[in-house]
């Protein structure tokens, strides 16, 4: 096929940064920050011994002349370069505060700061201080220094009084840099003569004689200094002459804030279908049939979409500053006196402030990796809306999984490994095979306790993977094929990130994401308390908090973000494989970085992660009666039971695509996820991450666990089982019969269920029945064992620490309110027990892990609407949790002691599995044909861009071959005469779908459609396919 072009115009939006120009004190900033980035001098000056013993003698002298005290001195390094002069001193202090505007020189500054075991104390910012209100928060410091950087400023009395903006009371300002000879006669010290031969330029200096001592005097006093003194220094070695310095104190009154998480409010993409994609689907098949394609783009083919307004260009936490030492040894440095200065300032009135907020993101060793976990995808029972109908067709987008690293990287066995799967949850088997090939690959080095499985609660994924004979029933048991492709897939993404493993920082930020999530369960909401309630803006999280991880030069590598929104985008009578919105987000954002790639193949990895999800939709119109004929026809549901003339089946969430496609909602929603993690990423105030790496995970039996709670009531949970509003289903998708949400009465709605649940599992006994009261139990889950455990009674409890951020690992889905309550009560706990300071950020992850399906709070259960249906555990299933996950906190501190209780592990299931799903007989070809050949080819006119081209060839069924990491077909264009691979079946504008068309013959069908993206380059393309046959005797091949 070919594409021939009109031409159109393509807008594009640039992004700029621009500095705030304040004369010619900005000038010289930009000549050094550009000086040191372009140089060595990093590297050179970080370690170099004549340095070192240079910066001792200034620690030296600075710890002569000040009380430190090293439980509450806070201290700023101003021009701190490499952090020389900061490493001695930083041990005499609680904390102290590198600032710099070049990035090379904090790169050494934090991996030295590591190296010496002083990460803890040291943190750093890069910024060019220029005197406006709120700089470092206000921040006010006991001592600020400055070593060898005044020469370098433009206006020393500009930065003068911008350090002595951030003293303390009584603080003290010192200064340390070349004397001026005041000899008469004596000509000007050069700086020139201070640079070893061959560097010449120094355009960055402006003072290159130095200063006079009366000059420095005068400088100090007008700034409001006091108690000004000089001292000249010798240096160890006897290689440097003198070297003075000079202190001012200030006096000031204000306490120190908390430091807060920046948040950021994002701008939204209204026209979510206007983004143009620019990947296909692609796949091949052994035989060379193919077709040919000619496609032809409309002048008024593309469309066009805003900008949302952000810099492209981020200013990091970490750059490089204003301190210049000079190459070479410093003995070159005749006819220089060097001198230390210090003053204090008199009483004056400063900000609020606190030093907390601006930490250096740490040095930590990072590694990302992607692999295709995509199981069969035809003939097998799609896993999420548990409906026995939906049984696969074919492959709209591939599932993959994607995995992050964080390691300390002077204490490597401090590790996390984070999994986020494109999948519905995680399961305890799965689990128990990907850490038992990990354990095998890395001894000691990711462990049962560091490995976190994690779903993104997609429910367009291929099923039958669970360990529990409850989520196998709609897939005929147990799928094999789809756990050892997700375990196979999975653990090649950790290969890939373990060899990635390099030296990086992380950061930390949020923004608020308004339209792509509402809340399905509105009337259990309104239970939980006015008050609580109150403190709330929304009766759902909107918050996406990001994790983004940087190579050691400030480059993004990635990211993990966190936001809840359910994966029922598509909806549940869609049969194509697919990743649903986080998916698609994942697929959009690094297509957006990486284009050319194909997907699965980028080195970006976009992790778009799940969090509180439970009560929460994608399909944000609301939900509405689909009931022709009706009266009710096109309203709104009932609100407090989610039904239509009685009945659940005819209510409906509806999707911002509703009037287009559910394709398109899954594209709008995830493009929103996309603009907000796009936002965090371009932001110049995410929070630098530093601290320990670690992690805790132990099992809890939540059958019959007994605890405390906070007013002194002794209380437990229960043993599984679901309640009769389990049955009503969701708005997502609305369960049958005449089950409805917000049943909590004891008396059944119909009396034959409460007949026939007893066949299906064991009666509950008068204990159970109250012990899950008021929820009246359907399937007594707890007790029904045979042929294997229908829902899992012991759960994963884990939680992982990276520096001030704390990820609880979820072995189900929480409410909005229960996020919001346990997330509070691990922070307050992390904060009182003195394990993190008020930076403290938690977030939640699942479902993970362990599937135990939904925790609803207390008031919610009580509602028994969907999600109080499905707590499994009774009404204290939140408080349980709340109870566990807080007595970990100490688990995860910097220093640990002993390890934490822990049930024993469940039983292994797998082994036990039934599956009646039936293998693939054979396959042939129609009489007179042959696999692969084309039936219905391509048309010969030439396509337009927004067209959607068709072709079918004979097929054999895909269970066959997964073809993990390949493709079922490929989309090829014609490049200078060889045919380059143009989209995949991972491309959302492809699907690939199969047809039995005679089961005795064993005969079958493939479709394969393309939607012609905008912007499509002209030319001539062909679709190739590939397939595995099997014939009756022997294997596929």
């Amino acid at each position: 096929m070919s594409i021939s072009e009109d031409r159109s115009s393509i807008s594009e939006h640039h992004h700029h940064h621009h500095d705030v120009a304040h004369g010619r004190s900005h000038d010289y900033a930009e000549a050094n920050k550009a000086y040191f980035n372009s140089s060595d001098l990093a590297t050179e000056l970080a370690d170099h011994p004549v340095f070192v013993e240079f910066a001792n003698t200034v620690g030296a002298a600075l710890r002569d002349t000040y009380p430190f005290d090293p439980n509450s001195s806070t201290a700023l390094d101003f021009a701190c370069g490499t952090g020389l002069s900061t490493r001695s001193y930083a041990p005499y202090v609680k904390s102290v505060l590198g600032v710099d505007i070049s990035q090379k020189m904090l790169d050494q500054y934090i991996r030295q700061a590591h190296a010496k075991g002083l990460a803890d104390k040291m943190s750093c910012v890069c910024t060019e201080l220029k005197g406006v209100e709120g700089e470092l928060d206000g921040a006010k410091f006991d001592v600020v220094t400055c070593v060898m950087a005044y020469h370098h400023f433009g206006s020393v009395t500009e930065i003068t009084s911008i350090l002595v903006r951030f003293l303390k009371p009584n603080g003290m300002l010192v200064v340390v840099d070349i004397e001026a000879p005041s000899i008469p006669g004596k000509a000007p010290t050069d700086v020139n003569s201070l640079v070893v031969e061959g560097l010449q330029d120094l355009g960055h200096v402006a003072h290159k004689r130095g200063f006079k001592v009366t000059e420095m005097k005068e400088l100090f006093e007008g700034a409001g200094l006091v108690s000004f003194d000089m001292k000249h220094l010798t240096h160890g070695l006897g290689r440097l002459k003198r070297r003075r310095l000079s202190q001012c104190r200030f006096q000031d009154k204000k306490a120190l804030k908390g430091p807060q998480l920046p948040s950021l409010r994002s701008r939204r993409i209204n026209n979510g279908l206007a983004r143009e994609r620019s990947n296909l689907n692609e796949c091949f098949h052994p035989n060379i049939h193919h077709c040919i394609l000619h496609l032809k783009k409309n002048s008024d083919g593309r469309k066009q979409f805003p900008s949302i307004g952000m810099p492209l260009v981020i200013q990091e936490l970490l750059s490089l500053g204003f301190l210049d030492f000079v190459r070479g040894t410093l003995d070159t440095m005749t006819g220089s006196v060097l001198y230390y200065l210090t003053a204090m300032l008199a009483s004056t009135s400063v900000l609020q402030s606190n030093v907390g907020v601006q930490r250096v993101a740490g040095q930590y060793l990072l590694g990302l990796g992607i692999g295709d976990i995509t199981g069969p995808v035809v003939e097998t029972n799609m896993m999420g809306y548990a409906s026995l109908a939906q049984t696969d067709t074919g492959l709209h987008m591939r599932q993959r999984s994607r995995v992050f690293i964080v390691a300390e990287e002077d204490n490597p066995s401090n590790t996390i490994v984070f999994i986020n799967s494109d999948i519905a949850m995680g399961d305890t088997g799965v689990r128990r095979s990907i850490v038992s090939n990990l354990t095998a690959m890395y001894p000691g080095v990711y462990t049962n306790e560091n490995i976190a499985f994690v779903g993104t609660h997609q429910h367009s994924g291929v099923g039958g993977y669970l360990e529990n004979l409850l989520p196998q029933i709609t897939s005929l048991g147990y799928v094999a094929a789809t756990a050892n492709a997700i375990v196979q897939g999975t653990v090649l993404a950790v290969q890939r990130a373990h060899n990635s493993l390099a030296p990086g920082s992380l950061s930390l930020g949020n923004t608020t994401v308004l339209n792509a999530n509402i809340n399905r369960s509105p009337s259990a909401y309104l239970a939980n308390p006015a008050e609580e309630r109150a403190q709330y803006e929304f009766d759902q999280d909107k918050e996406l908090t990001l994790l983004r991880f940087d190579d050691a030069s400030g480059n993004a590598r990635g990211f993990l973000s966190f936001f809840a929104v359910h994966g029922t985008s598509l909806y549940e009578n869609n049969t194509l494989v697919s990743g649903d919105n986080k998916g698609m987000a994942a697929y959009l954002y690094e297509a957006m970085i990486e284009p050319d790639a194909m997907p699965g193949n980028a080195t970006f990895v976009a992790g778009f992660t799940q969090a509180n999800v439970g009560d929460t939709s994608p399909n944000t119109l609301g939900a509405f009666c689909e009931s022709p004929g009706e009266s009710y026809d096109g309203m709104a549901c009932d609100f407090n039971h989610s039904t239509c003339g009685g009945t659940v089946e005819d209510c409906h969430g509806r999707g911002p695509g509703f009037r287009i496609s559910d394709f398109a909602s899954n594209e709008i929603i995830a493009q929103y996820q996309v603009d907000g993690a796009q936002t965090v990423m371009e932001a110049s105030n995410r929070s630098a991450v530093t601290g320990s790496v670690r992690s805790v995970h132990i099992y809890l039996d939540m059958a019959n666990h007994t605890f405390t709670l906070p007013n002194g009531t002794s209380v437990q949970t229960c043993p599984p089982a679901m309640g009769f509003a389990f049955a009503g289903g969701t708005t997502d998708g609305p369960g049958a019969f005449d089950f409805i949400q917000g049943d909590n009465s004891s008396q059944p709605q119909n009396p034959f269920w409460e007949i026939v649940k007893d066949f299906v599992t064991p009666a509950p006994s008068a204990a159970q029945i109250a012990c899950q009261n008021p929820k009246p139990i359907l399937l007594n889950t707890g007790y029904a064992d045979l042929p294997y455990q229908w829902s899992p009674s012991t759960v994963d409890i884990q939680m992982l620490r990276v520096g001030q951020l704390v990820m609880l690992v979820m072995p189900g889905e929480l409410t909005t309110m229960s996020g919001r309550r346990i997330r509070q009560a691990v922070r307050s706990k992390l904060i009182s027990s003195g394990v993190l300071e008020n930076d403290a950020y938690v977030v939640i992850a699942g479902p993970a892990n362990t599937y135990a399906h939904y925790v609803a709070t207390l008031e919610e259960y009580s509602v028994q609407r969907y999600e109080g249906a499905s707590t499994i555990f009774g009404q204290y299933t939140l408080d349980a949790y709340i109870d566990k996950y807080t007595s970990l906190v100490p688990f995860i501190a910097d220093t640990v002691t002993g390890t934490p209780a822990s049930d024993a592990p469940p039983a292994e299931q797998t082994s036990k599995a039934i599956s009646l799903q039936l293998p693939v007989v054979f396959d042939s070809a129609p009489f007179g044909s042959s696999f692969g050949q084309i039936q219905t080819d391509v048309g010969t006119t030439p396509y337009q861009a927004g067209q959607t081209v068709f072709a079918t060839f004979v097929g054999a069924n895909p269970r066959n071959n997964l073809r993990l990491e390949e493709t079922f077909f490929s989309i090829d264009r014609l490049v200078s005469g060889a045919w380059q691979m143009f989209r995949s079946d991972s491309h959302p504008s492809t699907t690939y779908s199969w047809v039995q068309t005679s089961t005795i013959l064993g005969t079958s069908q493939v479709n394969i459609t393309w939607s012609i993206e905008n912007g499509t380059p002209a030319g001539t393309y062909r679709i190739r396919y590939f397939g595995d046959s099997k014939p009756l005797i022997g294997v596929a091949g």
